[in-house]
């Protein structure tokens, strides 16, 4: 192309006006016929190469295109920027919906068991952000006490080292978990769940309330606190060695403070104190010997006090609104009657589905038939035996009664009541 563009400058330089500096060129001298049959040098188009030509219509056409693309990946990143940006604030309110949705799933599991409440939080991690952690609730929030759960006791209070066994009553489920401090404490009695312990040994002053899954432990005031509120209100010159007949009761305050109510039944008396209390003091005690063993449900103790086997039968109550009064120690409060010749001793009260239940006999005769009241209905006045405890089986003795799934034990049939009585050597 540049040969054929030098051949055609030549050409208008020689045909031409001529360009300052040069000579013009001297016309030829012919004659008319000459000029008649002379031609001058005519123009004709130079040569052009038509690949190159293309060639370069091609390189305009693809930079127009390249240019065009660029333009429309503008214009379709700017799209999907406003789709992703539009995504981003749909996924953040659903997560936000989906965290409330986790929450509420784990409070329901926890209603139901705290281990299944523990799975839950172990699926993944974003329902583990979302669900409260039992560790440090495990005794200021009475949702994580694992009130169905009961330790199977060996050793006489004092349990081995190694895994200790733990028993569901409703599912039948066994778990072998470690507890280190029972290698060295005592262990005076449950309370929904917990377990109120004695150091044992050169630590027998210390009292603890230990959550045995999570090792959550609450320090009370020390046993020597403890017996010196029992000289002051009771007997100035008692012993009180050792606490061995015990059972406790405990609620937690709206400020997430947990106050325990512990029965000395040697003693006839119940003693109270707070995580932030430093002594005991003595809430409650009686005169009367009890009509079986007193029992612990939701914060409070019931009692069953009766003259004799014929007599009004009265179930008494002792509750965390008596503490704090700054009066010497109460009586129970009466709470429901029972009328005479309702229901014979021996009598029990156990819990079964979150309520109190009166077990007794219809007589003395060795034909009579067990009852079961609800103490509910005892003190709306309402004077009807049940006729079914929703499948359960309810185990009653002089010195515990508790109730178990039909479930947990699959040898026990459904609306059954087990009673096992002291005879000598034989249960």
């Amino acid at each position: 192309m540049g040969e054929a563009r030098a051949d055609y400058i030549d050409m208008v330089l020689e045909q031409g006006e001529p360009r300052s500096g040069r000579r013009k060129p001297t016309r030829p001298t012919t004659s008319t016929s000459s000029m008649s049959t002379g031609v001058w040098r005519s123009y004709s188009p130079p040569d052009v190469d038509v690949t190159e030509q293309e060639g370069l219509f091609n390189s305009y056409r693809t930079a127009r295109e390249i240019r065009r693309d660029r333009w429309m990946y503008r214009q379709h990143q700017a799209e999907l920027e406003a789709v992703f940006k539009e995504f981003d604030e749909a996924a953040d309110e659903v997560y936000d919906k989906s965290e409330d949705l986790a929450r509420l799933v784990g409070w329901r599991v926890l209603a139901g068991d705290l281990l299944d409440y523990v799975r839950f939080r172990a699926v993944c991690s974003d329902w583990r952000s979302a669900t409260v952690s039992p560790h440090g609730h495990g005794i200021t929030d009475p949702r994580f006490h694992p009130r169905r759960w009961m330790l199977l006791p060996e050793g006489h209070g004092l349990h081995p080292a190694g895994k200790k066994r733990f028993f569901n009553l409703s599912t039948g489920l066994f778990v072998r978990h470690r507890v280190p401090l029972l290698v060295d404490h005592l262990v005076l009695c449950p309370v929904d769940g917990l377990l109120l312990l004695q150091g044992e040994h050169g630590e027998g002053n210390t009292l603890l309330l230990l959550h045995p899954f999570t090792g959550d432990v609450a320090v009370l005031p020390s046993v020597t606190s403890l017996k010196k509120s029992l000289r002051a209100h009771l007997n100035p010159h008692g012993k009180y060695a050792w606490l061995v007949d015990v059972m406790a009761s405990l609620s937690v305050s709206a400020d997430g403070i947990p106050m325990i109510m512990i029965a000395i039944l040697d003693f006839s008396c119940v003693v109270c104190a707070t995580t932030k209390d430093d002594h005991w003091s003595v809430l409650a005690s009686w005169s009367f010997i009890p009509q079986g063993r007193p029992m612990s449900s939701r914060g409070s103790i019931y009692i069953l006090q009766c003259s004799t086997g014929d007599s009004e039968l009265q179930i008494l109550g002792i509750d965390p609104a008596q503490y704090g009064s700054g009066l010497r120690p109460q009586p129970p409060r009466l709470i429901a009657t029972c009328p005479p010749g309702t229901i014979y001793p021996p009598r029990h009260l156990v819990e079964c589905d979150s309520e109190i239940l009166l077990v007794g006999y219809t007589n003395y005769t060795i034909s009579s038939r067990m009852l079961v009241y609800r103490v509910a209905d005892l003190i709306q006045g309402s004077v009807v035996p049940l006729t079914s405890i929703q499948g359960n089986a309810l185990l009653v003795r002089f010195g515990w009664s508790l109730s178990v799934s039909f479930k947990a034990m699959p040898t026990v049939v459904g609306d059954t009541i087990v009673g096992m009585y002291h005879d000598g050597m034989n249960t």
